[in-house]
């Protein structure tokens, strides 16, 4: 039976894989299905209100956030991505959404930003004090007034139920000329490729599986203009903000991860977009 992509809306979307699932929810089986416009890939047999419970509730799944190996990589990347968010100018009030144990922030604060985030783990954000962070799914969160300047949403869109309910509220909170930055992993990846069904971004715990071409797609949609594609970073910032501080075996798999051939990377893809109108 043939669904409908949540991207395009091609028709014609079919199962690819069928795959046991390997996150804490634990379904016994997971139909992940593949369009043929876009590339794009989802699941379709599961319970969205069980994910949005989870994640209210989980303790357990991400304490690895917390480890000081995970915490020095973050720190690593954070100041990265905002490195290259620095050469698009953009300055103000900064949302991260999904923003975990607030390392992120972190980082962007000391850069000059304004922070705030959003995570609904209320064990993730047990040790967030200096930002403002809403302890809520992202669809329930009422900002007021408030208008972003920059979303960052860093490995969290693959957990989106409704993709357009997120578009539409991220339109809704951001002005002409705001920025969007978006990492995520990549089905059309050296790692995806090679293995398929085993490929660890298969489980319930991710909704949405984004080639490069249904990413663009979606942002374009709700009137973003891309302005930067791809998965790594200047090899000058790697040097300063890798090497340097970071250890030699840290600073090696970084490079490895961000081995990149066109659209083709080991892994993930990250992307800059501006709104191009309110």
């Amino acid at each position: 039976m043939n669904e409908i992509c949540p991207i395009c809306k091609n028709t014609s979307a079919k199962i690819k894989f069928e795959i046991h699932d390997r996150s804490p929810l634990n379904y016994q089986n997971l139909s992940i299905y593949s369009c043929n416009f876009c590339s794009h890939q989802f699941l379709k047999n599961f319970s969205a209100e069980e994910l949005r419970s989870f994640y209210l509730s989980d303790e357990d799944t991400y304490k690895f956030h917390s480890d000081h190996s995970y915490v020095e990589r973050k720190i690593l990347l954070s100041n990265l991505v905002c490195k290259k968010l620095i050469r698009f100018n953009c300055t103000g009030k900064l949302l991260d959404i999904g923003t975990g144990n607030g390392t992120f922030l972190d980082v962007a604060k000391k850069y000059g930003y304004e922070t705030y985030g959003v995570e609904p783990s209320k064990y993730q954000t047990l040790r967030i004090a200096q930002h403002k962070i809403y302890n809520d799914n992202f669809e329930n969160i009422h900002f007021g007034n408030i208008i972003f300047d920059i979303i960052v949403n860093q490995e969290f869109i693959e957990h989106v139920v409704d993709l357009d309910i997120m578009m539409q509220k991220v339109s809704n909170i951001t002005k002409k000329d705001s920025i969007i930055y978006i990492s995520t992993g990549n089905v059309k990846s050296l790692y995806a490729s090679i293995l398929r069904s085993k490929w660890k971004y298969y489980e319930a715990l991710h909704v949405n599986y984004f080639s490069p071409m249904s990413l663009q797609l979606l942002l374009r949609k709700y009137n973003w203009e891309i302005l930067d594609f791809g998965s790594g970073f200047r090899f000058y910032d790697t040097i300063i903000y890798a090497f340097m501080k970071t250890s030699i075996l840290s600073y090696f798999k970084l490079l490895v991860a961000r081995i990149r051939l066109g659209n083709i990377t080991r892994f993930g893809m990250h992307i800059i977009a501006k709104k191009s109108m309110d």
